[in-house]
């Protein structure tokens, strides 16, 4: 890639630097030897730059798990320090803006981010001395970011990954890498160009949640007839208390229909009832 100029019109317009953020230091951080001779706001690399960008890319496939163990405590130790600032109690901590704010205090240092990704755009490796061959460029859109994106350039992606379409974004990213730069592209401002910050990272993941079949796919085929024969039986014997209950209700429909005794009935059934107890054998 050719070597330009800093985009003098946006660093201009930037605010004051914010005070240093002090990070822990991982085993997996990158060398502070490697990282000399790095300029931000750059649409390109500098020869200084050319072999520490593909050192910290091959540097990348390594130690992934190590590498997320250390974004996570590199966020951790952020959000806490923007808090610390009594003004910032009641605001969400940014990523985003504290890579653009403060890029010399994350240089080198592990970040994951997850978000939908717009383009895929397969590249060419130049000439290195550590194997890389191809590469892959995404412009990656996290919550934090909202409508600026990450650039990533990555050595590796799924091989199930959809790829983007105008409208139709490939969502559930994440990628973990190292933090190299502020890079400038150009866009549709003032100046022609915007900055992002630019990370390099080993693989990209693909992690769409998983849909569960419907349960009947989930039941086997023994546990499938056993509901079936469940339900057939509690069919039945719904249905025999459903007439049952049909008779008792016309047997009282039916007793409800006839006259009540009179008074003379009730008295010949006590006279009668009285005869039989007390007849002449008695």
């Amino acid at each position: 890639m050719a070597w330009t100029s800093p985009a003098m019109g946006q660093a201009a317009s930037r605010k004051p630097p914010r005070p240093p953020l002090e990070l822990p230091q991982h085993p997996v951080s990158i060398p502070a030897e490697w990282l000399h001779g790095i300029s931000d706001l750059t649409s390109g690399f500098s020869p200084d730059e050319h072999g520490s960008y593909y050192q910290i890319l091959a540097r990348a496939r390594e130690d992934l798990a190590e590498q997320k163990l250390a974004a996570a405590q590199n966020l951790t130790a952020a959000d806490q320090d923007f808090h610390a600032d009594r003004t910032n109690r009641k605001r969400q901590f940014r990523l985003f803006y504290d890579l653009v704010t403060r890029p010399d205090s994350w240089r080198g240092q592990p970040v994951t981010l997850r978000g939908y990704i717009r383009d895929l755009t397969p590249m060419e490796a130049e000439e290195n001395e550590l194997g890389l061959t191809q590469l892959y460029q995404v412009h990656l859109f996290t919550e934090d970011s909202t409508q600026f994106p990450y650039v990533v350039v990555c050595t590796g992606i799924p091989p199930n990954l959809p790829r983007p379409e105008p409208r139709r974004p490939t969502d559930f990213i994440t990628v973990t890498g190292y933090f190299y730069k502020l890079w400038t592209y150009r866009a549709e401002t003032e100046t022609g160009r915007w900055s992002a910050p630019l990370i390099l990272a080993g693989q990209l993941e693909w992690n769409p949640p998983r849909v569960s079949p419907p349960w009947w796919q989930r039941l086997g085929t023994g546990a499938l007839l056993g509901a079936i024969c469940l339900g057939a039986g509690t069919l039945a014997l719904f249905l025999r208390q459903r007439r049952q209950e049909r008779a008792v209700l016309r047997q009282i429909r039916g007793l409800s229909a006839e006259p009540p005794p009179s008074e003379a009935e009730i008295r010949q059934a006590l006279d009668h009832l009285s005869h039989t107890h007390n007849g002449p054998n008695s």
